[in-house]
């Protein structure tokens, strides 16, 4: 069994007054981050939620699901996140697949799941401080994804810690790692890329900006305001944005 450091607890000792997340004018450190987290942890470990329990997320990609995602895996349980968009029918199903034994949810589901019978906690809620770290195994799961099932049915995949550190790793190794590193993240959280881009930023303890939903003509505002280093884009986003941009070349300080 090797463990490691939980990384919230690292980057809140770290750089406490370092803005972890940014959402238009709203920003959250990480030393806000981590008693947010702690409140919600504690409410959750109020209902029974145990280390391993599979709990589900769902809800618009803002501060208070980022909150909710690091909640989870303070409590060393598995985060099981869904696309807002999918249908109630589709996400009971997954999530059947999954062994959702509880639901994180923002208001608008948070109804949808508590007509249909489902044991639903609000994004919101909040308790007293869970503040004992828990170290992670690296071979202890922290997320379930389920796949595109563009070839099959869709399949749900574990990724462990080891998964999530080693990839955090190779990126700053590859990349490089500025302290004043700000990702511009626009790509659903419920997917690999996303999430990456998240375990990333809190491993670097640098800032994570919110760009959804995404418009091609704001995110390369943003790519040419100076105030972005790194930004992940599939293909077709990175063809709009290229569109949008024109014949303006991006600033030196975008660095990847």
């Amino acid at each position: 069994m090797t463990m490691i450091p939980h990384p919230l607890q690292s980057a809140a000792l770290s750089r406490p007054h370092h803005v972890a997340l940014r959402d238009g004018d709203s920003t959250l450190t990480y030393g806000e981050l981590l008693l947010e987290v702690q409140a919600l942890a504690g409410f959750l470990n109020g209902l029974g939620i145990s280390p391993g329990d599979t709990i589900g997320l769902v809800g618009a990609y803002d501060t208070q699901w980022v909150i909710g995602l690091h909640a989870i895996g303070w409590l060393g349980a598995v985060a099981f996140p869904l696309s807002a968009d999918v249908s109630q029918d589709e996400a009971f199903r997954q999530a059947e697949a999954a062994g959702v034994n509880v639901w994180l949810a923002d208001d608008i589901w948070q109804v949808a799941l508590e007509s249909a019978g489902h044991q639903v906690c609000s994004l919101t809620q909040r308790a007293d401080a869970l503040d004992t770290e828990r170290y992670w195994d690296l071979e202890d799961a922290r997320l379930k994804l389920s796949t595109s099932g563009s070839t099959a049915a869709p399949r749900i995949l574990s990724i462990t810690t080891s998964q999530l550190f080693f990839s955090a790793m190779g990126s700053m190794i590859r990349l490089g790692h500025a302290l004043d590193d700000v990702w511009l993240c626009a790509l659903p959280l419920h997917h690999v890329g996303g999430l990456s881009i998240m375990m990333r930023a809190l491993w670097a303890v640098v800032t994570v900006e919110f760009a959804w939903p995404f418009d091609c003509d704001h995110f390369s505002k943003r790519i040419h305001s100076g105030e972005v280093s790194l930004c992940s884009l599939v293909p077709e986003m990175l063809r709009r944005v290229m569109q949008s941009a024109g014949d303006v070349k991006p600033p030196h300080g975008l660095r990847a």
